[in-house]
């Protein structure tokens, strides 16, 4: 069976069904997320190691949860589980940190505003119309084309491309005043 074209929800409602379809639903919602995921973990954790550790917890909870619970947005569950997932690490591992002067180097301090950035456009996602959201989704965060995301949304490729924009403008504006602090 063909999941591609199924909604978020339809999976959803398909991962609680039969066991066959369950797999295929979970396969599925795996293929659309796990990009962004890996991503999202590894721009906040660099230890490749700890990153497959937290990606490989993420959707095994995912998985669990959604067996038992209602999920409204998969994309959201998944990135506020992983971000638990990520902090949790860093606390079990607050205890080994050892205190180097490098530590805040000009490089790292750029890179924890760079997390920061990503946390804050996230958070901003919410405030999206869910038709902005899932191009601005697909293009920053999977990497896809204008025109795949047509074809996956089955808009055109304009559409597409107008929706990411609007997208992109949107965030900017809700994000203006931290970009002014980030910029101090």
């Amino acid at each position: 069976m063909k999941l591609k074209n199924y909604s978020d929800i339809e999976l959803l409602e398909l991962l609680r069904g039969d066991k066959k379809l369950r797999d295929e639903a979970f396969n599925e919602i795996y293929t659309r997320y796990n990009r962004i995921i890996h991503g999202y973990i590894y721009s906040l954790i660099k230890d490749s190691d700890a990153v497959e550790d937290v990606f490989q917890e993420t959707f095994i909870k995912f998985y669990d949860y959604a067996l038992k619970y209602e999920i409204k947005n998969i994309q959201a569950f998944l990135l506020l589980s992983s971000k638990n997932r990520c902090l949790n690490y860093f606390k079990n591992k607050k205890h080994n940190i050892e205190i180097r002067e490098d530590i805040l180097s000009e490089n790292n301090i750029d890179e924890i505003e760079k997390n920061e950035l990503i946390e804050l456009i996230i958070s901003s996602l919410d405030l999206l119309d869910d038709i902005y959201k899932e191009c601005f989704t697909m293009r920053e965060f999977e990497g896809l084309t204008y025109s795949e995301i047509a074809d996956r949304l089955g808009i055109t490729t304009e559409n597409a491309k107008v929706r990411s924009l609007r997208a992109k403008r949107k965030i900017i504006e809700l994000l203006q005043p931290y970009l002014k602090d980030l910029s101090k």
